[in-house]
């Protein structure tokens, strides 16, 4: 972690480099006109690796990271529902396991 955001750095073939803004901690979008914090959502959506057994740990890394960033904050930035995000979240990974979507 530095000004700049969270890196992952590669130490063999199996890790995925990430890099992630500090802004993103802070990007939100819409559901049903209720904001939620972005990027819970999306790597719940998109990323397999993201499981009801460790969903906790990766929202409780994303807070840790909002508060250590909050310096870098967007002054205009929006505050989105944290308990509407973990509805959310929630939701995904109940169709996921339903569907056996990204498994």
């Amino acid at each position: 972690m530095d000004s700049e955001g969270l890196r992952c750095v590669e130490r063999d073939d199996r890790h995925t480099i990430y890099e992630i803004s500090i802004l993103d901690f802070w990007s939100i979008e819409e559901e049903s006109g209720v904001p939620l914090w972005y990027l819970l959502i999306h790597l719940v959506d998109t990323k397999p690796w993201v499981t009801e057994e460790n969903v906790n740990d990766l929202n409780v890394a994303f807070f840790f990271c909002q508060d250590y960033f909050k310096a870098y904050k967007p002054k205009n930035s929006v505050e989105a529902s944290t308990a509407q995000t973990l509805l959310s979240q929630r939701r995904i990974l109940e169709v996921r396991k339903e569907h056996k979507i990204l498994s």
